[in-house]
């Protein structure tokens, strides 16, 4: 996954957090790592993420918008009581406050073309391909990863999530490991900027496990308020429609 825990950060400020009445709305700011398109983007102040936020947390009385941070600093501006909750992918954390319910699931895979047809059945297969991944994909995804793709000559671990596709749609690499929501984001930006790149069908192949989400909150009464606005969210099947790449969304609309 691309680095989700650290790429990927969901930390919620507020000044005035005394009401939650929804006449008195308080204005909470969401902050998130970079190059995190769908889950979020900066230049619409909006996401998967976000949206899920805004809609389990607005009918409690709260706005809610993007900023950015790094992940130390979101970790430190949470211990010192600067800001009010913080994503975490374990609910047995080490931090102190209330541990929400799980928000969401991140899954890495390994994405081939489909017309190559590979067999990835465990991490072990990654060593004798030519892999691609994400910068610190060697440290955080395990301790196997690490010790196959440290014996492949054609493993390479890259910053750019554009560039790692690339690699395999031209055929310098023969795998790409990735979190798939940016993966797919991510090929959707390349069609669009790029059009030297021909349709594609891919295979993902699921031998990481996926990674949950969680909230830690300050303010145990807002975490319960969030945990009843997500099942709400659930029971009525907005959840699920957050995770469309509704058109308003698309990379083509950014401008």
């Amino acid at each position: 996954m691309q680095n989700i825990m650290r790429k990927m950060i969901c930390v919620l400020m507020s000044f005035h957090l005394w009401s939650v009445s929804p006449a008195m709305a308080e204005e909470l700011q969401a902050a998130f790592g970079n190059n995190y398109a769908p889950y979020f983007i900066k230049e619409l102040n909006d996401g998967i993420e976000l949206r899920i936020l805004r809609g389990a947390l607005e009918p409690a009385g709260f706005t809610v918008s993007g900023n950015s941070v790094i992940y130390e600093r979101a970790v430190s501006l949470y211990q010192s009581g600067q800001i009010d909750f913080i994503t975490v992918s374990s609910p047995n954390n080490k931090m102190d406050g209330c541990t929400s319910d799980q928000f969401i699931s991140y899954q890495n895979v390994a994405i081939t073309k489909a017309n190559a047809n590979l067999r990835l059945n465990s991490v072990k297969d990654l060593s004798t391909n030519a892999v691609v991944s994400f910068q610190g994909a060697s440290v955080f995804l395990g301790d196997e990863y690490a010790l196959n793709t440290g014996q492949n000559p054609d493993y390479r671990e890259l910053k750019s999530q554009t560039q790692q596709i690339s690699m395999l749609l031209m055929g310098r690499a023969d795998v790409v490991v990735m979190d798939r929501l940016l993966f797919e984001w991510n090929l959707l930006e390349l069609e669009i900027v790029d059009r030297r790149y021909p349709t594609t069908e891919f295979t993902y192949h699921y031998i990481f496990p996926s990674t949950p989400g969680y909230l830690i909150f300050k303010n145990e009464a807002i975490c319960q308020q969030f945990n009843q606005g997500l099942r709400a969210l659930m029971e009525t099947g907005r959840y699920d429609d957050y995770f469309q790449f509704t058109d308003d969304l698309l990379p083509a609309n950014r401008n």
